[in-house]
């Protein structure tokens, strides 16, 4: 069934339109074009040669946290951990999902889901993860330590499943593996990929991911995530630049798939200034996209443009509540003074030294 749905700003139409397949937006100065089954996404302004600097109508993606209890990797939490979490945490129930997800915009292609690393602790998780792809969107996980079991759950609804590696490196591989043979089977999980936390203190384990990785047919490609200090991640230190290249270089030697948040996207294109796919790099390279393309929602509806930045600033109303998202959330004053200070950075992150 095909759904179409039209939106005015400032004067503005857009008009979205939604199937099985795809997800399109047509306007003036903001269009994109999102294939569902491969995630596929690009977007342009006027023309295909214009970029916008942010999307009038709304996030395109969407972080949701459902649970903040976790008991990391065999028993122990994550040292590395920038949320803090322990076992003694919250979840969102699937009651109060579906009041979140009413009254979000249609301009939504897919959901990151916040989970704990076995995806166990929120006891209404699945309910969560069938009903946003029943409506269209496609929902995202990051794990840690799951069984088999819980592989052939996630393959039967998530579009992408990001396991993260850790000192252990079986721990991380046995998930893939398992993810692998379900998403044989379902054809529904279409992505796997390792991410690995970037810091002096993990330089090695991604040295041993990248060549791992370069053997095994079944990754998407491994994510280098950059280190945010906040939380347990306070006790880590950042990359330098000259390090991060030597890994990069690294990685295009042994021929692994490499992939960056958008946190470590001027950094890496600082790597590669002189390759000869420099151009390429640059086309596919998404920096800072908070506030601008996407925004974070904690486990208690409560908003922010990311979800490093969560604090005791109110940046829009409580998501759990009638309200209307583009006046009150996407153009409420905090919203918009945050991104008109990242546009004004070049969409470098303002808070945190990567």
């Amino acid at each position: 069934m095909t759904s179409k749905r039209e939106m005015d700003v400032d004067g503005k139409n857009y008009v979205i339109i939604d199937d099985a397949f795809t997800k399109t937006c047509q306007g003036p100065n903001y269009n994109y074009s999102f294939m569902k089954d491969t995630g596929f996404f690009a977007r342009w302004g006027r023309y295909k040669r214009n970029n916008p600097s942010f999307s009038p109508i709304g996030p395109e993606l969407l972080d949701v946290e459902i649970t903040t209890s976790c008991d990391g990797v065999n028993g122990q939490p994550c040292a590395f951990c920038y949320k803090n979490n322990t076992t003694m945490g919250n979840w969102m129930s699937f009651k109060v999902y579906k009041k979140i997800f009413k009254i979000l915009p249609p301009s939504i292609t897919q959901i990151a889901f916040g989970a704990d690393s076995h995806c166990t602790t929120n006891p209404d998780c699945w309910e969560i993860f069938h009903h946003t792809r029943n409506r269209g969107v496609i929902p995202n996980i990051t794990v840690a330590q799951i069984d088999n079991e819980t592989a052939g759950e996630l393959a039967k609804v998530m579009g992408a499943v990001s396991v993260t590696a850790h000192d252990d490196k079986s721990i991380c591989y046995s998930a893939v593996n398992y993810l692998a043979q379900h998403a044989l089977k379902t054809k529904i999980l279409r992505q796997i990929n390792i991410h690995v936390m970037v810091s002096k203190e993990t330089e090695k384990l991604a040295y041993n991911v990248l060549m791992d990785s370069s053997r095994m047919r079944f990754v998407n490609s491994v994510v280098l995530l950059a280190l945010k200090q906040k939380g347990r991640g306070e006790n880590y230190t950042p990359l330098p630049q000259k390090d991060f290249e030597k890994l990069i270089k690294y990685a295009f030697k042994v021929g692994a798939k490499v992939g960056f948040d958008s946190c470590h996207c001027h950094k890496f294109l600082d790597c590669v200034k002189d390759h000869p796919q420099y151009e390429s790099f640059k086309m596919v390279a998404e920096p800072c996209e908070s506030s601008c393309f996407s925004l974070y929602v904690n486990v208690f509806g409560q908003v922010f443009p990311c979800s490093f930045m969560e604090c005791d600033e109110e940046y829009a109303p409580n998501l759990t509540e009638t309200l209307d998202f583009q006046k009150e959330v996407w153009y409420s004053p905090a919203m918009v003074k945050f991104r008109k200070k990242l546009i004004r950075n070049k969409r470098n992150c303002p808070v945190y030294k990567i």
